[in-house]
């Protein structure tokens, strides 16, 4: 976070042409903008900002928090209006690179430059770290990743698969999640009315739903592109695949059978996790933060089970990782000199 911050906030000021700044008699202010709620704000941004502050006095970076659901669309929307904030979250794949040809030219700058010759703590070049790669376009690094996540894992709730007489090993396969989580959805209290769900998995249209999709339709070997590489024209498009049918089919038929009725987010289905009416569903990283403040501190740390994201027969599930990357604007409040690099 730290070598971020420093990175993107030296990189601005370098060629910033703010008289004040160099002379270090003024205070440059850059807006930072993110989808990160409170919680995470206190225990992982703000503490890092403060720390940079600190050492770097003459900067200021303010926050400017938007809704995740909301994030992308007001991103859009501010890019095209050339009035996005200095520093912007962005997304990795078509999240990332969709963003970045809004406008002529790109919305980010590269910063190659910037980062060539920077060694890690671990004796790693920064610019050799695999994820970097994936904030390249046209072979130059326009962002940076800052937040690492993993692959899902299913989650569930150990009481609850006990009560229901289910070895969490049924988890790890998908013919006998399927039948687990239809024994799981009971209507315990007699009124006729479902109280448990076996499973969630998000039915809302945010950007968030296909993490929550994508690593069920590899598994079969679908995808939106062919090995999900390009070139990204519509004619290679296989949406329309066997693979992605029959992927899609399951989880239509899981959240049917097995799942609360209506739309919801992944937050909306880890809080029905928390309070006990969801028995499983798939978590990456970030959610075990999220679900710790969600959750009693008894039922955290013991009933929250994990199991491995299931395999279909001899097909093991893909396993990824990826980093929500953070670039800086081409049209900053304190434009850099693009000749400058």
């Amino acid at each position: 976070m730290m070598l971020l911050l420093c990175l993107l906030a030296s990189t601005l000021i370098f060629a910033a042409g703010d008289k004040e700044a160099k002379a270090g008699s003024g205070v440059v202010e850059l807006n930072w903008s993110h989808w990160f709620p409170e919680v995470e704000q206190q225990r992982f941004i703000t503490p890092a900002i403060e720390r940079f502050e600190k050492e770097n006095p003459n900067i200021k970076i303010n926050q400017i928090y938007i809704q995740n659901v909301d994030y992308f669309k007001q991103l859009a929307v501010d890019i095209a209006a050339n009035n996005e904030a200095d520093i912007c979250t962005l997304d990795t794949g078509d999240g990332f690179s969709a963003y970045h040809n809004i406008r002529k030219g790109g919305a980010f700058l590269p910063l190659d430059d910037r980062i060539k010759g920077y060694v890690l703590s671990d004796g790693t070049k920064l610019e050799d770290v695999d994820l970097v790669y994936s904030s390249q376009m046209n072979g130059k690094t326009v962002a940076l990743p800052w937040f690492t996540y993993a692959a899902p894992v299913t989650i569930y709730r150990k009481s609850l698969l006990k009560q229901a007489g289910i070895d969490p090993k049924q988890l790890e396969q998908w013919d006998s999640y399927y039948e687990a989580v239809k024994k799981l959805t009971k209507d315990r209290d007699g009124d006729g009315k479902v109280d448990v769900y076996g499973f969630a998995h998000q039915t809302e249209g945010s950007v968030l739903i296909r993490w929550w999709t994508l690593h069920w339709i590899w598994q079969l070997g679908g995808g939106i592109f062919p090995n999900e590489q390009g070139p990204y024209t519509p004619e290679r498009l296989i949406w329309n695949s066997q693979a992605n049918i029959d992927a899609c089919n399951y989880l239509f038929k899981m959240i049917k059978e097995a799942g609360p009725s209506g739309k919801y987010t992944v937050n909306d289905a880890l809080q029905l996790f928390a309070n006990g009416t969801v028995a499983t569903m798939q978590a990456t990283t970030w959610c075990f933060e999220s679900l710790e403040n969600m959750m009693t501190a008894d039922d955290f740390k013991n009933d929250l089970g994990i199991a491995y994201f299931p395999s279909k027969g001899d097909k093991k599930p893909v396993t990824i990782t990826w980093g929500n990357p953070v670039g800086i604007s081409t049209r900053s409040k304190h434009p850099m000199k693009l000749s400058s690099l």
